[in-house]
């Protein structure tokens, strides 16, 4: 009797872990899609801003940020989609991937913060933000190259 409950409980176990992987498989999907369709509406954004700047309507100095601070969120973007991918195909997830994300978030508020002179201390706070994430970047890439 009590081999069959064993039966019963693996199958309802392997049933559940089976459910679970498709919900995890469901959720992964949308990731990479969110983040694609996000990238692909950034690409036309940064095409708008140009056409901004062509046209007049947008200042060079302000397009040109503008432009650089949207590069900026479409390369974070491309390296969580290019992380997502090879967390996927059973790599493990890097976070060298989050760092370069947030260096680049930090970089490109600088960016805009640098366009108004009177914030020069949050500027300054940004920088040494900048700083601490770029050593444990460099820390964190020279561990993995020595291992």
């Amino acid at each position: 009797m009590e081999r069959k409950n064993n039966t019963v409980q693996n199958k309802y176990i392997r049933l559940l872990i089976f459910g679970l992987e498709g919900i995890s498989y469901l959720f992964d999907a949308f990731v990479v899609l969110t983040l694609f369709g996000v990238g692909i509406f950034l690409m036309v954004w940064i095409i708008y801003e140009f056409y901004m700047v062509l046209i007049g309507q947008l200042p060079i100095e302000r397009g040109g940020l503008s432009i650089l601070g949207s590069i900026l969120v479409l390369y974070a973007i491309s390296e969580l989609l290019l992380g997502e991918l090879r967390r996927l195909k059973g790599g493990t997830i890097s976070i060298k991937v989050f760092l370069s994300v947030a260096l680049a978030a930090v970089i490109r508020k600088v960016l805009i913060l640098s366009l108004t002179p009177e914030k020069h201390e949050e500027l300054i706070v940004l920088a040494l933000l900048v700083l601490a994430l770029g050593i444990v970047f460099w820390l964190i890439n020279r561990a993995e190259t020595t291992i």
